[in-house]
């Protein structure tokens, strides 16, 4: 009686574990969603070693090392603005006086260098005074018929003073211009006019008598 009921307990409990385990194998567990990897692009699967350079497009400006910069073409125009020549002018009078008297020479005197590298022809080298004093020149010029390159040469303006020559300040203007246009920069020289004394000026004819009738009479 022990046995058979052993054996009833034993085939119910496999029974029951073969049950359990069909219906294990027969639930039907719902896959993920698979997702497609993506394909990868034609550029993307090249390695950087195998992707050719772009090669520069013959529209490209040109590095700056290979333009050689242009040369600056010269101006006529402006070369005339420049000035051809270079000089001084300074005031001497005799004995070397900065003051010009009556009846002497006084000397504006130039010392004129070409500035350029070709010969300059008809130079022109003229005074004219701002404030004309009586007894002087107010103008006047003298013309050097060339000028060789680079040359230097010493011009001399004479100023001779009459006896009626009045005291005062003159200034003059020196100027330096050629014919083709080239000029030197104007340059300004003044100096001081000393009339003659009263006891040197010359006496006229009625002066003259007047000092004869108030004479002393010989016979007094």
């Amino acid at each position: 009686m022990n046995l058979v009921r052993l054996i009833t307990t034993t085939l119910a409990v496999m029974v029951t574990l073969a049950s359990a385990a069909f219906s294990a194998a027969g639930q039907i567990i719902p896959d993920q969603p698979v997702v497609p990897a993506a394909a990868p692009s034609p550029a993307a699967s090249l390695s950087p070693a195998t992707v050719p350079a772009a090669a520069p497009s013959s529209s490209a400006s040109p590095s700056l090392a290979t333009v050689p910069a242009a040369a600056p073409s010269p101006s006529p125009y402006f070369a005339m603005l420049l000035p051809a020549f270079d000089y001084t002018a300074i005031f001497s009078a005799s004995g070397g006086k900065d003051i010009l008297y009556a009846e002497e020479t006084g000397h504006l005197r130039l010392e004129l260098r070409n500035l350029e590298n070709r010969s300059i022809r008809n130079v022109t080298v003229s005074y004219h005074a701002l404030n004309p004093v009586p007894g002087i020149a107010a103008s006047g010029s003298v013309r050097i018929l060339e000028m060789l390159p680079s040359a230097t040469r010493t011009v001399d303006l004479l100023l001779p003073a009459k006896r009626d020559l009045t005291s005062g300040l003159v200034d003059y203007i020196v100027e330096v211009a050629a014919e083709d246009g080239a000029y030197g920069p104007p340059t300004r020289v003044s100096f001081h006019t000393k009339a003659l004394s009263p006891l040197l000026k010359p006496l006229v004819p009625d002066q003259i008598e007047i000092l004869t009738n108030s004479s002393p009479s010989a016979e007094q």
